[in-house]
């Protein structure tokens, strides 16, 4: 491209009933002429949404990294199988949730935004029962943590088989949470700020197979929403009920993240099909809330209305 040049990626169109097949269409200019604006573009099918149908972080965006976990000992034909097979899953899924594929920087790691974090967990949650569902390589089901697994009281229902994938995301609707802006290969959104960092950190967090998830999820605009405490773990469970399926979101308890010196909340979630997936609790955690509405860590007991980042010394966890 010439020197000083401007991408935007459009989205992918089928423009006509004269085309055999959908184009990708981008808009080229100088950087000087960038904020130029143009009505949308008129097609038949929007196959995928562009860049400036990505969310705005002043109205809210839920930023989400996915990474696919491949076994050790996998051959690269496996490997390359199993990858092409979850790549095209994630990409079929953000149609059905108005997600946005900001990149794909490595094979099987995806960055995503939604433009509501409801729509980013029902994406999430789908993307993991339907990893279930693949016609994963006969090979690749034989190898450890790729098994398939059935729901220990039911076991006619498979909760886990094929590739492991770790997702995190997290949620902010303020300018300052980030900002959005054109890559400069691609011209997709990508996101830049506090937000992303958050999110990346919370992917760090999160076990092959499941879905971590920062913040609080009180002001998730459902149907309803209501606390269980009969987990048996000692963690509050939230379940939201929406029009189409409910999400049953496990408390994790709060934990330290590399580079953020607030103590942050993460829920593990999942469909009700799933929610008996066992996972090891996140290596960052320092206080797990218990059913009496109290939280407890290392020589700590805190009660809510107590402020949990002022009452802890973070210098001591690092």
């Amino acid at each position: 491209l010439p020197p000083q040049s401007q991408v935007v990626f459009l989205g992918k169109h089928l423009l006509s009933r004269f085309s055999k097949l959908p184009e990708f269409v981008m808009e080229l200019s100088c950087q000087r002429l960038s904020q130029r604006e143009f009505p949308p573009l008129v097609s038949l099918v929007t196959i995928e949404p562009g860049y400036r149908s990505a969310p705005l972080p002043s109205k809210g965006v839920a930023i989400m990294f996915t990474k696919a976990v491949p076994p050790e000992g996998i051959s690269y034909q496996v490997l390359h199988r199993s990858i092409s097979l979850y790549t095209s899953l994630v990409r079929r899924l953000l149609r059905d949730f108005n997600g946005h594929e900001c990149k794909e920087p490595d094979p099987g790691k995806f960055t995503l935004a939604f433009h509501d974090l409801l729509s980013a967990l029902a994406f999430a949650c789908t993307l993991q029962q339907e990893l279930s569902r693949q016609p994963w390589p006969a090979k690749l089901i034989t190898l450890p943590g790729c098994q398939k697994v059935t729901d220990p009281e039911n076991d006619t229902r498979v909760i886990s088989c094929g590739l492991p994938v770790s997702i995190g995301c997290a949620y902010g609707d303020q300018t300052h949470c980030c900002f959005r802006k054109a890559l400069k290969t691609t011209g997709r959104p990508d996101y830049f700020g506090p937000l992303p960092n958050l999110t990346a950190r919370v992917l760090g967090q999160a076990k092959p197979g499941q879905v971590l998830v920062e913040g609080d999820l009180s002001s998730l605009k459902a149907k309803s929403l209501f606390v269980s405490s009969d987990t048996g773990d000692g963690n509050n469970t939230l379940c939201i009920v929406t029009e189409d399926r409910d999400i049953v979101c496990k408390s994790r308890g709060f934990v330290t993240l590399k580079g953020i010196y607030d103590l942050k909340q993460v829920y593990s979630v999942s469909y009700p099909e799933l929610a008996n997936r066992k996972f090891e609790a996140p290596k960052g955690l320092v206080i797990a809330q218990l059913n009496n509405g109290s939280m407890s860590g290392p020589n700590k007991t805190l009660r809510h209305g107590t402020s949990v980042a002022s009452s802890i010394d973070l210098d001591s966890l690092k």
